[in-house]
């Protein structure tokens, strides 16, 4: 089977390369590669400018079709149509789009397009639509020759494809353009030319069609050669590439397959070498223990052995591996597998090299095992002996523990002859229990020696509680220290019945009910003694912050005379009743602090209730401030809005002064004005009334705001009015400033244009008058009007300026179109006549049988000698059947005058799937 496999490889890779030679012999004629798709507007013979470019691609996809345009600096021999259609069909154009090539050397333009629509209204275009008197053009070349040929000439190409772009746009948009337009449109011919024409339309088409055939044919050969010879060396460097690195790969996967298994051979022969070892040590356990070692020894001698077995299979088939490169599978699968069972055998070899090490170890370990355990017997004996005489006990409970231990001993030591295995196992648990045994010993020792100073301890105690009694007069306090003692102490005594009867958890239990009771006492003496000190300080801060408070009652009492004088009752009324309640809660206050005091006085000792009453009052002190306070900023707000009141009073007066002394400075005549007059008036009297209010006590802050906010609210209106006055008269004055230069330039202007001049300029001398008038006598009101009537006076003369202006640059134009357009029929008729000579020319060379061709325009009787400026090649219609469709023309720089010197050629037929033409200009 895998020779099979290889022999089909290797008939893959035979046929494979055969085939690349194939391709790579049919690319002998292959030809040049064809340019990419970069875009709408790829400009390869640098004919277009960037502002160019962007709007030909703008223009690209305005319209129902989507342009492309190549221009190359020359088709290097090969056919334009069949360059044109391959590189259509090379991008991957679809039928809304439309390709133009510009060929710059070969002065050839191509129009190429896969759109039967667009086919056929181009097909219905008039005959002769490029108005050149040749009927016999295909409707392509036409289309080119009208709208592409006159630019190009010029050497202005993006012009001319733009005109090309909309040209092609309104055929493919309104397919019914009636013929007769163009017919009609076209000049007379006499019938002679008609017949001649006639008869070289006729002989063309067939000409053309034959031309064209093998140029299609030999095109599409090319570049089939082309595409055979590009692939067949593509496959063949594909294949040489792909061999080259398969065999690489193959081989340097190989080798290091080989070094991990060379690895793996290693790590068993050293596995081999761990387990030979180990076999050797637990050899000899077998015959010389009895027992659980015995078992274990020959199990685990027998599970050597049979590892060691498999293990040195496994390094045989290791060594003979050997690295084939079209089995690489195989080798990774052994790789595979020879690590798994490696890693089985070194997991299992683990467990049992551990297994011999615990059997060679347990006749090595077990001897100081029952050393340490005799020792540990010897000591909790010793320890037991010295308790029990120190408190004249037996310790019967713990003395049993010993006798046990000391038998289990001696079971261990009897097993260790003939199963050091187990005998091992006892030993690690009896030693567990001896180390917990001799800390029970060692505890029950601690709990002796604190017995033996608890009197010294409860002595200390008594002593310290009994000095704080002493020192803070506590000998009335509820808490009694000596019954807590006498409670100590019978805890004590029964700890001392448990602890001679060796009971650990009682005697702990009663030591620490002992020693608890002890600093309770201690504590709560210590606890009173603290809250009789606080209590203290805290009286004493109280009757400081009383003091205080009565201080700020009594400053308060002078502020509410004073306000009372100052101020109608109304207003400061409230502020009295919280004073007077103050005054009553801080008497409240001070009866509770009595009470507090005697609290916590020698007499009652109510330390902890006195606490909580000082605290309370500490709150209410705070509260007693707080309203005070408030008091004091209620005072300050009141003498606040005063003061506010007659400073801003002070402020209006002092600007109101101020305006009407810079008004008198600036000659503002405001006192001529009744309404300024009276409210001037006013406010002097609220002033006046203010003023004396003021001054009276007790004063009504209210009425006093009132007065003076319609004081401040007349005085801002008066000042108001005497400001828009004053921007009146300097408006005015500014206008009587500008008026005279705008008014001499606006009517020397506009002067001519207007029939009565003079009343005009009567006028603005009289309005002018009327407005120093204005100004003089202080009737500000009047000047906005005059003002706005020289404004309209300026404006009409500046209207009359600008008509007379824009009527002359009509007429001017008007005159410049009249020259234009004669000009224009001139030349018209002088290309009319050019044309008409060039059309009879061409008839006399046409039926001479040689001399002169016109480009693109072979006559059917032509001789062969004649001179043809510009490459034609085509049919002149399309049949309906071609599905793709190509045409163009050549422009010639050399005529003067003359029409587009190409013909045209779009191919015809209903075998052939490509269609093309073009011309020359």
């Amino acid at each position: 089977m895998t020779t099979s496999i290889t022999r089909l490889r290797a008939s893959t890779a035979a046929l494979l390369l055969v085939a690349a030679l194939v391709l790579g012999w049919a690319a002998g004629a292959a030809a040049q590669d064809l340019p990419n798709n970069l875009g709408r507007v790829q400009d390869r013979a640098w004919l277009l400018t960037a502002e160019s470019k962007q709007a030909l691609k703008k223009a690209a996809v305005e319209g129902p079709l989507h342009y492309y345009i190549l221009t190359i600096a020359s088709l290097d021999g090969r056919e334009p149509d069949a360059y044109a259609t391959a590189v259509y069909n090379a991008w991957g154009l679809e039928a809304r789009d439309v390709l133009i090539v510009i060929a710059e050397t070969e002065r050839r333009i191509e129009l190429n397009f896969a759109n039967a629509e667009l086919q056929a209204a181009i097909d219905q275009l008039p005959d002769d639509y490029d108005r050149d008197g040749d009927r016999s053009e295909s409707g392509i070349t036409e289309v080119v020759d009208r709208h592409f040929i006159p630019h190009a000439r010029e050497g202005d190409f993006a012009a001319a494809s733009l005109a090309l772009m909309d040209a092609v746009n309104t055929i493919g948009g309104a397919l019914a353009e009636p013929a007769a337009t163009e017919a009609a449109a076209a000049p007379p011919v006499p019938d002679a030319r008609e017949d001649g024409q006639k008869a070289a339309s006729e002989a063309a088409p067939a000409e053309r069609e034959t031309m064209n055939i093998p140029a299609v044919w030999a095109g599409f050969k090319a570049k089939i050669a082309a595409f055979l010879g590009w692939l067949g060396r593509t496959i063949l460097k594909v294949l040489a590439g792909w061999l080259v690195l398969w065999l690489g790969y193959r081989l340097l996967r190989g080798l290091y397959y080989k070094r991990r298994l060379a690895a793996l051979q290693g790590k068993l022969r050293a596995q081999m070498a761990e387990l030979a070892q180990a076999l050797d040590g637990v050899s000899p356990l077998t015959e010389l223990s009895k027992g659980l070692t015995a078992g274990q020894a020959r199990q685990t001698k027998q599970a050597l052995a049979e590892l060691l077995i498999e293990a040195e299979a496994r390094s045989r088939e290791l060594g003979e591996l050997r690295i084939f490169i079209l089995r690489m599978g195989a080798l990774q699968q052994a790789r595979t597998t020879y690590a798994e069972a490696t890693e089985q055998l070194a997991a299992r070899g683990a467990e049992l090299l551990r297994a011999a090490a615990d059997l060679r170890d347990a006749e090595q370990l077990i001897g100081p095992l029952l050393a340490e355990l005799a020792e540990t017997v010897a000591a909790a004996r010793r320890l037991l002996e010295a308790l029990a005489a120190r408190l004249d006990s037996p310790l019967a409970q713990p003395s049993r523990e010993v006798e046990r231990f000391a038998a289990a001993l001696e079971r261990i030591k009897a097993k260790a002859v003939f199963d050091p295995v187990q005998a091992l196992t006892g030993g690690a648990n009896a030693k567990t229990e001896a180390a917990a045994l001799i800390a029970r010993l060692e505890e029950l020792e601690q709990y002796r020696i604190r017995a033996e100073a608890y009197p010294q301890q409860a002595e200390l105690a008594i002593r310290t509680f009994t000095a704080t009694i002493d020192r803070y007069y506590l000998h009335r306090i509820a808490v009694d220290p000596h019954a807590m003692i006498a409670d100590s102490r019978e805890a004590m005594e029964r700890m001392q019945r448990a602890l001679r009867a060796g009971n650990l958890s009682e005697t702990a239990a009663q030591w620490r009910e002992a020693e608890s009771l002890l600093e309770q006492a201690v504590y709560l003496i210590e606890r009173q003694a603290e809250l009789r000190t606080r209590n203290r300080a805290a009286v004493e801060t109280l009757e400081l912050g009383g003091a205080q408070t009565q201080d700020r009652l009594t400053l308060l009492e002078d502020d509410l005379r004073r306000v009372a004088r100052t101020y109608v009752r109304e207003q400061w009324e409230p502020i009295e009743r919280t004073y007077k309640n103050a005054c009553a809660e801080l008497e409240r206050w001070r009866e509770r602090l009595a009470e507090s005091k005697s609290w916590t006085s020698d007499e009652r000792q109510l330390f902890e209730q006195a606490r909580d009453a000082l605290e309370a009052l500490t709150v209410t002190l705070g509260e007693l401030a707080d309203t005070l306070q408030d008091c004091t900023d209620a005072i300050a707000r009141l003498d606040g809005r005063l003061e506010t009141l007659t400073t801003r009073f002070r402020e209006d007066t002092a600007r109101c002064a101020g305006y009407l002394a810079d008004a008198d400075k600036e000659r503002l005549l405001w006192r001529q004005r009744p309404q300024l007059e009276r409210l001037h008036a006013r406010i002097e009297q609220d002033n006046q009334t203010l003023e004396t209010r003021l001054a009276i006590r007790p004063a009504d802050l209210d009425q006093l705001e009132d007065l003076e906010l319609r004081g401040h609210d007349r005085m801002n209106s008066f000042l108001d009015q005497l400001a828009d006055l004053d921007v009146l008269r300097q408006e005015a004055i500014q206008a009587l400033e500008r008026i005279n230069d705008a008014f001499r330039t606006a009517y020397r202007r506009a002067r001519r244009y207007i029939a009565s001049a003079s009343s005009v300029k009567k006028q603005f001398r009289q309005l002018r008058q009327e407005l120093v008038f204005a100004v003089d006598n202080g009737r500000y009101e009047e000047t906005a009007a005059l003002i706005r009537q020289i404004e309209e006076l300026l404006e009409m003369l500046t209207e009359a300026y600008e008509a007379g202006e824009e009527q002359a640059r009509q007429e001017a134009a008007l005159r410049r179109q009249e020259a234009i357009a004669r000009t224009q029929e001139r030349a018209a008729r002088a290309a009319e006549r050019a044309r008409i000579i060039e059309i009879r020319s061409h008839h006399h060379h046409h039926h001479s049988g040689g001399g002169w061709f016109s480009s693109g325009k072979r006559g059917a009787s032509g001789g062969g000698g004649g001179f043809w400026s510009g490459r034609s090649s085509g049919s002149s219609r399309s049949s309906g059947s071609s599905t793709h469709s190509s045409g163009g023309s050549n422009w010639s720089g050399g005529s003067s005058g003359s029409s587009s010197s190409g013909g045209s050629s779009f191919g015809g037929g209903s075998s052939d799937k490509n269609s093309s033409g073009g011309s020359n200009w």
